[in-house]
């Protein structure tokens, strides 16, 4: 099954109370979660206390314009009760000793220079839209994201 995803990725990890909140808010809302009246067979998953993954296997019913603003509108309300920021896309996302690292991707030539990260640094990369792409390019190296444009080339 190819579902198509949707990352949101917190700067912030959450926190057990903020996780609570965001598991009723979106309980309720995937129970009538629809498009032109169809359900959406929808889930979602909280990965590493700060990815949010909606996912809707879109064999059954594909999302439409509406039903993803629905979304979008659900996410910025989880934004208001819980204090967060999901649409930030200006973070950078890694594992460092067992552990979630996010950045501004402002501060990755920083990261780079100190050798806190380098070309083979596996990076989260939030532009996947499916689960199939999902299996294969969420955790890839920095020389094959967009943060390739960092690196400079020692002659």
């Amino acid at each position: 099954m190819n579902e198509r995803i949707w990352i949101y990725l917190s700067a912030k990890a959450l926190q057990p109370e903020q996780e609570k909140i965001i598991n009723e808010t979106l309980t309720k809302f995937f129970s009538g979660w629809n498009a032109h009246g169809d359900p959406l067979a929808s889930s979602y998953e909280i990965l590493h206390h700060h990815f949010l993954i909606v996912r809707v296997n879109e064999s059954l019913h594909s999302a439409s314009g509406c039903s993803i603003d629905k979304l979008t509108h659900c996410i910025q309300q989880l934004e208001k009760l819980t204090g967060l920021s999901f649409f930030n896309r200006h973070l950078i996302a890694f594992m460092k000793e067992n552990a979630l690292q996010v950045y501004p991707s402002s501060q990755t030539s920083q990261l780079l220079e100190s050798g806190i990260i380098n070309e083979e640094t596996k990076v989260f990369n939030l532009s996947v839209s499916t689960s199939l792409d999902m299996d294969s390019n969420f955790e890839i190296p920095l020389k094959e994201s967009w943060l390739k444009k960092y690196l400079v080339v020692k002659q």
